[in-house]
């Protein structure tokens, strides 16, 4: 009987919230749960190229001596970034992921890069260098800074300096 006493009384609070707008603003478990969902909504802007302090942090860590960072570019949950020697993924959380956080492949021409077709507004760009490979997904507004990052990889790799 108390059960559902309690029941009914949580049911009438929240019939009585469903229809007024403040009720789905940000915080509210209507507002979070229709904002988790991102393929549902907008997209949303997000920070990138190395905007966030742990991941410079991260990536100067794994910067060899008077190693320069030539271009970068955003992916989703990641940042690509090519120095003057190496490709680098540096991964969102970086600073906690000692193993995984930080991905890097010389620059020669060993290294491939595979970009997928476009589904769904995401591609995945896969790098692999004799087995030892990594990917990431691109989003349609990430995709041309990604292709001219890869062009770039690609011209320094086949040139002949």
């Amino acid at each position: 009987m108390t059960r559902m006493f309690l029941v009914a009384i949580l049911l009438g609070i929240y019939l009585s919230g469903a229809n007024d707008p403040a009720f789905e603003k940000a915080g509210s478990p209507i507002g979070v749960l229709v904002g988790s969902h991102a393929r549902l909504g907008a997209p949303q802007p997000r920070s990138n190229r190395l905007q966030d302090a742990a991941a410079r942090a991260a990536l100067a860590k794994a910067l060899e001596p008077s190693e320069r960072i030539e271009l970068t570019a955003a992916a989703v949950g990641c940042v690509l970034v090519m120095t003057d020697r190496r490709l680098m993924v540096v991964r969102d959380g970086a600073r906690y992921r000692p193993k995984s956080g930080i991905q890097a492949w010389p620059l020669d021409r060993e290294v491939a890069l595979r970009l997928g077709p476009m589904r769904r507004g995401q591609s995945q760009l896969v790098v692999d260098l004799a087995g030892r490979s990594g990917s990431v997904f691109v989003t349609q507004a990430q995709l041309a800074d990604v292709q001219a990052l890869i062009a770039e990889v690609r011209r320094r790799a086949y040139s002949d300096d």
